[in-house]
Order: structure tokens, then sequence, then C-alpha cells
């Protein structure tokens, strides 16, 4: 008769059973430990319990995991490899006890403690704000964090065209910084490296996009006779019109201006989205549809080489474009940009108060201030070649037809609605006499060509 000798020995925390002794009797190894080990900190906790030492004897396993005396696990194997996975719940000393039955016919215990701090979870921020106040020669600009929840550090670094601006460290709330002045303008990439209380980082982007103000002339208010009545029937009647005082472009705007715009945008013009843009070539020709030209080329269809410093002003745009860009510069600038009505378009031409009645925005002679049919090459010109008018306004005769923001219609009230836009000022292709500060013209807002731009103006 088979018989088993049991002697139970203290294994640091269980008990353990020794060899038999004498003829017939069977020897059991015994296990030695228990491990415990989480695969990564976690909350709730999930940790793998498993047995060290020689298993081969065990026939049986009764798990038990309690953390404060209460149990919150148990389980039962009976095949190798006798091991378990639990799911816990709280922080503390968790108590593992592995409750072994061998081949012998025995028991014994293996206990194990397992200290767990449950790992703080901490908060992300979401987003950076940029806050800014611009003037004409910089940007002073301040950065902040939507939350400064479980921020123990935050590194800030600004960069222009891949190249680093600046860089600096928050350590204390509210982790921002202040007064970074950026004094060339264009698109700037934001970085915050954001170090948590729980040591971990993650790194949060933004954008700004900074354009300096365009430049403009004060052009003062008051009550003036728009029109003339010696010219042609859509200059009648001569009518009186009160103008509130407002800043105008000095300049009509560049291909340089309107590139920074569709560089911080990619905002796509009329003639993008239609494929094509009208060319004129010549005085009294109707315009020529030309495929893939847009505010990218100039006057005759050629492909600018550069358009970052580009003073020639911006063609094929329409009134929408023209709205788009007022818009932008808006937000940017935090300046109210707009187009002119046709009253203050004329009351500007003609130089405001200190207009001294020249038929053309600064002379009586169309060579001294307008690019026209006659001297012209039949090409647009850069702005600000010929002489300025009263109030250092440049190129409100001749060179580009000027958007204005009125429909167009007989005088003396603009209608609310209508086909067409107004346009000013003549043009490279046309006669000075369309030059001059009375002269009307107009086109559909969405139309587009070589002959048409815009000049801006700035509400104080």
């Amino acid at each position: 008769m088979l018989s088993c000798k049991l002697e139970l020995i203290d294994n640091t925390k269980g008990v353990n059973p020794g060899t038999g002794s004498g003829s017939g009797t069977t020897t059991c190894v015994n296990a030695t430990g228990v491990t415990a080990i989480a695969p990564s900190a976690q909350n709730p906790l999930s940790i793998n319990l498993d047995l060290t030492g020689d298993l081969k004897d065990i026939t049986k396993v009764d798990w038990s995991v309690s953390l404060n005396n209460i149990e919150q696990y148990q389980s039962s194997q009976s095949a190798s490899p006798f091991s378990t996975s639990a799911t816990l719940k709280g922080e503390g000393t968790f108590v593992v006890t592995a409750k072994v039955l061998n081949k012998c016919g025995s028991t014994y215990s293996l206990t194990k403690d397992y200290i767990y701090v449950a790992p703080k979870i901490c908060t992300k921020v979401q987003s950076i704000t940029v806050s800014n106040t611009s003037t004409s020669t910089q940007s002073v600009i301040s950065l902040a964090l939507s939350a400064t929840t479980d921020i123990a550090k935050v590194d800030w670094s600004i960069s222009q065209g891949g190249l680093k601006v600046t860089e600096t460290s928050s350590l204390t709330t509210p982790y921002g910084v202040t007064n970074l002045n950026l004094t060339t303008d264009g698109k700037f990439d934001i970085q915050a490296k954001i170090t948590t209380t729980c040591g971990d980082s993650y790194t949060l982007t933004n954008t700004y996009y900074y354009v300096k103000p365009i430049e403009t002339v004060l052009v003062s208010g008051s009550t003036y006779s728009m029109g003339r009545e010696n010219g042609a029937d859509d200059e009648k009647p001569v009518h009186s019109v009160s103008i509130t005082s407002f800043y105008i472009g000095k300049y009509e705007v560049t291909v340089e201006e309107f590139n920074k715009f569709v560089e911080a945008t990619s905002y796509l013009t009329d003639a993008e989205r239609a494929k094509y843009s009208f060319i004129y070539t010549q005085p009294g020709q109707a315009p020529v549809q030309k495929s893939g030209i847009t505010w990218r080329y100039d006057s005759e269809g050629i492909l600018h080489t550069n358009l970052k410093n580009n003073t020639n002003p911006a063609l094929y745009l329409s009134y929408y474009d023209a709205i788009a860009f007022c818009d932008w510069m808006t937000n940017t600038t935090k300046k109210t940009y707009r187009l002119p009505t046709e009253a203050e378009w004329e009351y500007a031409a003609r130089g405001g108060r200190l207009s001294t009645g020249k038929a053309y925005a600064g002379s009586n002679d169309p060579n001294e201030v307008a690019w026209y049919n006659g001297n012209s090459s039949l090409r647009v010109r850069p702005v600000g070649l010929k002489k300025a008018n009263e109030l250092g306004v440049f190129d409100m005769s001749g060179n580009i037809y000027e958007i204005c923001s009125d429909w167009y219609g007989s005088y003396p009230t603009p209608p609310s609605s209508g086909a067409n836009k107004v346009l000013r000022g003549g043009s490279w292709l046309d006669s000075f006499l369309n030059s001059s500060v009375y002269d009307r013209s107009y086109a559909t807002p969405n139309g587009n060509s070589n002959i048409t731009g815009f000049r801006i103006t700035i509400q104080p």
C-alpha cells in the first residue's frame, strides 16, 4: 500500500510539505513562490498571477486576492500552467494567495503582497490661443493655453519657414507667453511642448499669420457735390453727398499683398474656380477668354516669376474675391477693411478736403497721374510710378479699374441690388478720358479681367 509522509516547512509566507521516508514512500516537489506582475500602470489594475519553482507535482491551485481583508478575486486551475489574470480595483497592499494541492494529496499555501498605487490621470490641454496687436511695423502676440490643469512645464517655440524665431519655457501658471515681437510678416508655426505632473509630455501646435497693415491715407470727411453736368448721362445729376472720415489704400492692392492672403488661407479666386479669365489686348476689341489665367499672371497673360515682392496691381479678381481679401485683413489686423463706396472713391480721387478741382486724380494732365492707352504700351504698370493726388494717393486715374462696393445704377441714390458692381478710374487699355475722376463703369460681381483690380478702405 502506497503512503505519503508530509512535513510542513515554512516557505517565506507559505508552508511546504517535505519529502517522504521509509519503504514505499512517495516524495512531492513543491512550488516555491508566487509572482504578481502588472503589464503597465493602469486603473483598474490588471495583473498576471503565476507560480515559481517546480510545478510538476501540482494538481490544483486555488487563487485568491484580497485588499483590506476583502476578497476581490478568486479562481481555480486544475491544469498546467496554473496561472491566471486578475482585474482589481482600488489601491494599497493586495494579498495574493495560492492554495496548492499536490499529487500526494496534501495542500500548502503561498502568499505575496503586491503594493499598488494607482497612476495619476492628467487632463490634456486642447489648444493654443494666439492674441495679437498689430502695427505697421510689427506684430506683438501673446500665447496662452486653453487650460492649465496638471501642467508642470511648457516649452514654447515659434518658427517661420522651418527656422526658429524664438523659444522660451514657462514653469509657473498660467504658462503663457506675452509680448513676443514679430517684425516680419508671413506664416508662423507655434509649438507648445507640455510636461505634465504625471511625468509624461505631449505637444500642441497652432499657426499664426501676421500681415502688415496696408499703407493708407486719411480722408477727412465732408460734404461735396458728386458728379458733373457736362459729362456722360450716368454722371448726372450733380448731387450732394456727405462723407464720414475713412482711410483709403495709398496704392491699389498688389500681387504681393494678395499672395499673402492666398498663402495664409489657400483661397481660390472666381477665376481659379471657373478655370479661365478674360484678357483685353487692344482698345475697342472684345476680350479673349483664356483658360488657366489667374491673379498669378500679368496683364499680358504671362505668369509672374516672383509673387512675394511684386508691386503690380493684382488682376483677374472679382468683387467676391476682393470682399474675401478684406474679410481676411479684418480678421488678421483687427481693423475693419472693406471696399470703398462709389461716393467715397470719387471724393478721395478728387482730393477730399484738399481738392484743387483737377479733372484727373491730382492733375489736369493725365500723363502726370495716369497710365492709359496713350502711354502704357498696352500693359499694366507697377503701382506708385505716377504722381499722387492732393491726398498722397496714387493711381486713382488709369492703370486698372477699381471695384467699388455699390451696385451700378443712376444717381443720386445707389441701388440696393443689381446686376453689376461699379468700377472707377479707367485702365491702361482705355482712353485718358476714362481716367477722369467722374467717369463710371461697371462689371458683374463675379467677373474678372486684366483691366480690373481693387483698392481697400479702412473704417476708423
